[in-house]
Formats: structure tokens, C-alpha cells, sequence
């Protein structure tokens, strides 16, 4: 495993855009990892209040090699609480 982990980026509904590194390995991606880790970038840009519970479209990257795409995540499959965030 790479000491830093892939990027994973996020495009919410409303056209934000959010990427954090995620810590796993390029060949076990962590999707659950960075959908929450996304989920408290997107309340942060948007001081608590963003309103949007699904990803439009996401992916793993890692040096502009993409290595997994995804679309339509809702996060709540992914342990987010939307209503939880304080």
C-alpha cells in the first residue's frame, strides 16, 4: 500500500465538487470512506445546512489514473446520517 491513499472525488447534486484523500489501498477502494469523508467536506462548504444526500457522480483517482467511477451514491447506504450533522 502507498503511503498516501487515493483521491476520491465527489460532484454533488447541486454542482459542488469535494476530494479528500481517502486512507485504503488502490486495490481494496474504501467507497464508505469516502463518501463520508465527502459528506463532512460538502456540510463544511456549505456551513451545515447543504441539503444534498446524493453523490451525482464520484471516483477513486490516484495521479490522474482513474480507478473506479461511480454515480447516483446516496450516502446513506454509506453510514451517514443526514440529520446528524452538527
Amino acid at each position: 500500500m502507498a503511503l498516501v491513499g487515493p483521491t476520491f472525488q465527489a460532484i454533488w447534486q447541486d454542482g459542488t465538487v469535494t476530494r479528500m484523500t481517502t486512507h485504503c489501498d488502490d486495490e481494496k477502494l474504501d467507497l464508505g470512506r469516502g463518501v463520508r469523508l465527502s459528506w463532512y467536506a460538502y456540510q463544511s462548504r456549505h456551513k451545515g445546512h447543504g441539503k444534498d444526500t446524493k453523490i451525482r457522480e464520484a471516483r477513486f483517482e490516484r495521479d490522474k489514473k482513474i480507478l473506479q467511477t461511480y454515480s447516483d451514491v446516496d450516502v446513506t447506504d454509506h453510514g451517514v446520517d443526514p440529520f446528524g450533522f452538527d
